[in-house]
Formats: structure tokens, C-alpha cells, sequence
């Protein structure tokens, strides 16, 4: 049966269209396969796609090439759509394969090279946590639930510690469901298997603030431990402390795999008012 007229698919058309499925094809091969040529899998496409079109439809190859195409073209935005996803994919799977100790993105082209891309480093964690500052788009940011939480860097210096970050937390409940933070993210599975301890400083504005952390892996499983039992007096002060939490005690997080840090608060531990703390100086050791 032929297939009903349409509008001619001009050889400009063609040539875009070949040019765009080629890069998604590059994509989807650089994601899936690494080492098959891109050629390899497009004609592979192209040609599945005509054989079973021409059985089933009994008509020629060469109007299945047609109709191929045309179809590509009507669905150009969807297939960009697809192509911008499959890329941030085979970015982020190759850090997760190449480059999440070194802080570098390794990246295996079609041909077998390697071509590593120093990504930008976050400049205020450069001061506060070195060890995580260059690893892509990582940053920092706060969230609430039934309550409200504000950060803000300062690259002053506070009682002899210079850069730290202000941290405000706010709880409107006295439960768990009212819950603010400040996270350390993404961490694209940050490889902490060698080391023993997660360390930094703390001080409050009024002594007495009661936070908490939680440590969450690329699988989504997550530990959270309250600070106060890891501070000198198990007490935040006005002056500077070292908090020391023994990696070991965030038991079902993988710590090869480490996603995110957070610092946060709830209605269990405060409450019905705002408290403050500032924090500086993160380190990961044996």
C-alpha cells in the first residue's frame, strides 16, 4: 500500500535532520556503548526502522527512508528535549565513573579518547571545605518544611576563624514534620571510604542552638545523627567548637557513594523561635 502524499522533504531538510539524529545518536552511543562508532548504531536505527516498515506496510525502502525523516522533523523539539537529557545523563554517569575522587570530569568519546574537563569550583566552599570545592555545580542551599531556613557566607573574620557561614534555622512545630536545612550538594558520589572522620567548627549566637547532621548516598539512603552528642559538653556555645562524628556512625549510608551533607533542624529539637549558628572549617580524615 502507498503511503499517502505529504509535502516534499527538501535535501536541506534531509541534511539537518541527518546531522541532528546523528548528534542524539552520538549521545545515546557515548552513554550506553562508549566504543561502537556512531555510523555503526545510526544506520543500525535507519535500518530496523525500514525493514519492518516495508514488511508490514508492503511499500519501498526508500519512501520508509522518507517517512523516517519526516517524522524527525515533526518531532524535532521532542527529540532535543531527549537529546539535552541524554547529554546531562552521560555527563553526570561519567563523573560518577571517572572523576568524583580527582574532582574532573573524564569523558570517553565514541573513538576511545579521553578528554578531562576541569569543571568550576564553588569558591565559598573552597574556604569553609576544600576537599569537596571542585566538584561540577556543587554549591549550597537551605530548606524548610512548616518552618524556614537563611544562609549566608562571610569571608570576614569571626572570633579568630576567618570564612564561615551564617546559618539561620526556624521551626514552626514541635515535630519532626517541621524540619529546615542547609545542604553540601552534589556531591556526585564522593568516594569518604578513606576516611574515618567528618570534623568542623560550630558557635552560636546565644549558646545552646541544637542542630543535627545527615549524610545521604547517590542511592538515596539517608543517616542523621544530632551534633550536640559530638561537641565538647555536648553543648553549641558562644565561642568555637570542633564537632568530630565517626564516619561509622551513619550506619546504611554508603560512604563510597556520598551524595549530600546536610545540617538541619526540626521541631524535635527546637522550636517556635529562630536559632542561629555559624560554621566553618569542614574536613573528612582518618
Amino acid at each position: 500500500m502507498p503511503l499517502p502524499s505529504g509535502p516534499r522533504i527538501s535535501k536541506i531538510s534531509e541534511i539537518i535532520v541527518a546531522i541532528f539524529v546523528s548528534i542524539i545518536c552520538i549521545e545515546i552511543i557515548i552513554f550506553f556503548y562508549r566504543m561502537i562508532p556512531f555510523y555503526t548504531i545510526l544506520g543500525l536505527f535507519i535500518g530496523i526502522f525500514s525493514f519492518v516498515f516495508t514488511i508490514i506496510n508492503n511499500t519501498r525502502f526508500n519512501e520508509a527512508i522518507e517517512l523516517w525523516l519526516k517524522k524527525t522533523i515533526e518531532l524535532r523539539w521532542l527529540l532535543l528535549i531527549i537529546s539535552i537529557f541524554l547529554l546531562v545523563i552521560f555527563v553526570m554517569n561519567n563523573y560518577y565513573l571517572y572523576g568524583n575522587e580527582e574532582g574532573n570530569l573524564k569523558l570517553i568519546l565514541p573513538d576511545g579518547k579521553i578528554i578531562i574537563m576541569p569543571p568550576s569550583k564553588s569558591e565559598e566552599l573552597e574556604h569553609v571545605f576544600p576537599q569537596v570545592s571542585k566538584m561540577p555545580f556543587i554549591g549550597t542551599e537551605t530548606y524548610n518544611t512548616n518552618g524556614n531556613a537563611k544562609s549566608q557566607f562571610h569571608n570576614d573574620t569571626l572570633d579568630g576563624r576567618k570564612y564561615y557561614f551564617e546559618i539561620k534555622f526556624h521551626n514552626y512545630r514541635n515535630s519532626s514534620d517541621s524540619d529546615s536545612g542547609w545542604m553540601i550538594f552534589p556531591l556526585w558520589g564522593y568516594d569518604a571510604n578513606k576516611y574515618d572522620y567528618l570534623s568542623f567548627w560550630v558557635k552560636g549566637t546565644n549558646g545552646g542552638e541544637k542542630f543535627g547532621i545527615k549524610l545521604k548516598d547517590t542511592s538515596g539512603r539517608e543517616v542523621k545523627v544530632e551534633a550536640m552528642k559530638y561537641i565538647e559538653g555536648n553543648k553549641v556555645d558562644t565561642r568555637w567548637k570542633q564537632v568530630i562524628i565517626p564516619l561509622e556512625h551513619f550506619l546504611e549510608v554508603d560512604k563510597s557513594s556520598i551524595d549530600v551533607i546536610t545540617l538541619y533542624s526540626d521541631g524535635e529539637l527546637s522550636f517556635n523561635y529562630p536559632e542561629t549558628i555559624y560554621v566553618t572549617e569542614f574536613e573528612l580524615y582518618k
